[in-house]
């Protein structure tokens, strides 16, 4: 359950993880069933690894909030979902990189909320994991923004509030925008994956048939 200490400061987020917390898995393990061709970055399971942890401290610690008294406490600096998603894949790919390292940031304030810092970890790791699967996808993965450390205390510091009800409202609201962050982000990608494979799939057929 969720308790009330005052805000604790950490170091900079590294979104390239090295040792996994005990009992997760590596990434090579978390990409779904094998499909032909090129493995397919919305079938990576790391999204749904995430998004069932989040979904486990929401049940937790949710109660009887409602989702409408929530949207007092969203905060702005937070990215939302993906913007129509009508760029490039390169450019959807970028936006969710940098999106999920601010989240990683804003998960802070969760372990300052939560008697149990090490799902707030794990989230943070996995999201390492899928940020490097991201850039394995990316043409020009270098071109990924990482927040300065004076960034990061800024984020904080604007997801900071004084009493101990708005704090814990705040955390439970960044768990639903990231949520959201999320599964916008997946669907929005396999639409752009599946297309692009469909086209190739189109393409290769009429080469057979002329040959």
């Amino acid at each position: 359950l969720l308790c009330l200490p005052g805000q604790t400061s950490a170091a900079p987020v590294d979104p390239e993880p090295t040792d996994s917390p005990a009992g997760e898995s590596s990434g090579e393990e978390l990409w779904g069933p094998a499909s032909p061709g090129p493995q397919l970055l919305c079938d990576s399971s790391i999204w749904g690894a995430i998004i069932s942890l989040i979904d486990g401290l929401k049940l937790q610690n949710r109660l009887q909030v409602e989702d409408v008294f929530l949207q007092h406490h969203q905060v702005s600096s937070l990215p939302a979902a993906l913007p129509g998603c009508k760029s490039n894949k390169e450019a959807c790919l970028h936006w969710v990189a940098e999106g999920l390292q601010t989240y990683m940031v804003a998960t802070k304030h969760l372990e300052s909320q939560s008697a149990d810092n090490s799902l707030p970890a794990n989230i943070r790791y996995l999201c390492g994991l899928l940020i490097s699967q991201i850039k394995q996808q990316m043409k020009k993965p270098e071109k990924v923004r990482v927040l300065t450390s004076s960034e990061e205390e800024q984020l904080l510091k604007d997801i900071d509030r004084l009493d101990a009800f708005s704090k814990r409202m705040t955390a439970l609201s960044i768990l639903d925008q990231f949520r959201a962050f999320l599964s916008d982000s997946v669907r929005k990608i396999r639409q752009k994956e599946k297309a692009k494979q469909k086209r190739n799939g189109i393409s290769y057929e009429r080469t057979t048939q002329r040959n």
